[in-house]
């Protein structure tokens, strides 16, 4: 991943954002096997940290936060 935002610009990760992910997550990998497709509902967008920011910051890093309006 990060070989292709140095090469191409940002990508984006599709994610959900169930409610024990809302209230619960503080760090690290979240583990999701109940996620489908329809329950995507927001983007992430995964960038380097010299390039622009095109939304919500999340935080630092390389991270940029989109919500999918449905």
């Amino acid at each position: 991943m990060m070989r292709e935002i140095y090469k191409g610009g940002p990508i984006v990760c599709s994610i959900s954002t169930p409610e024990d992910f809302t209230y619960g997550y503080r760090a690290g990998i979240w583990p999701d096997e109940k996620t489908t497709i329809e329950m995507i509902d927001h983007n992430v967008e995964a960038r380097s940290p010299r390039g622009p920011a095109r939304g919500v910051s999340a935080g630092g890093g390389g991270a940029v936060l989109h919500r999918l309006s449905h």
